[in-house]
């Protein structure tokens, strides 16, 4: 007689796929962790943390973009836990990871759930931009990334209340 699994062994079986998904993720989230671990300020990291003192600057353009989010984000952080990187670090890692499962949930259904893992895994492990992921500035990338494919995903529903919330999504930090 056939041993049947049940609790976790029972979904892994049912659903490879997406069990496979979220390993690659946590492998990813603590592998950045570890390499973004010890790596301070740079580059125009300390554009955010010198020159960008109160809530007025936040508006103050970054070669040509306007970056307020990330302004803030950092203004925040700078002000809760010093002059320490890693909390920053966190919350980029936290957004790529948050774009990347996104990315699964909209090519899942578009291309299946092995090709979707697949796709996802050369993203999570991006060899060439380790640079990026393990800079903390670039937490305006991947938000931006997470709010598009976030947008693309309530679009899918087809439904009133999806297409009102994307309609609203651009503005709302503006509202504020």
């Amino acid at each position: 007689m056939a041993e049947e699994h049940t609790g976790v062994l029972a979904s892994i079986h049912r659903r490879p796929w997406p069990s496979l998904f979220g390993l690659l993720v946590v492998l990813s989230t603590v592998l950045l962790l570890i390499l973004g671990s010890k790596i301070g300020f740079f580059l125009d990291d300390w554009d955010l943390v010198v020159d960008r003192s109160t809530a007025s600057d936040w508006l103050l353009p970054h070669n040509e973009h306007i970056i307020v989010i990330p302004a803030a984000i950092y203004q925040f952080s700078l002000s809760a836990f010093g002059m320490d990187a890693f909390p920053l670090h966190l919350i980029a890692v936290g957004l790529f990871e948050a774009s990347v499962v996104l990315m699964f949930f909209w090519l899942r259904t578009l291309i299946g759930e092995a090709l979707a893992v697949l796709a996802c895994a050369v993203v999570l492990f991006l060899g060439a931009a380790t640079a990026d992921l393990v800079w903390a500035f670039q937490m305006g990338y991947f938000g931006s990334v997470a709010g598009g494919f976030g947008a693309l995903l309530m679009l899918r529903r087809e439904s009133l209340r999806g297409d009102l919330w994307v309609d609203e999504e651009p503005l709302s930090p503006l509202e504020l």
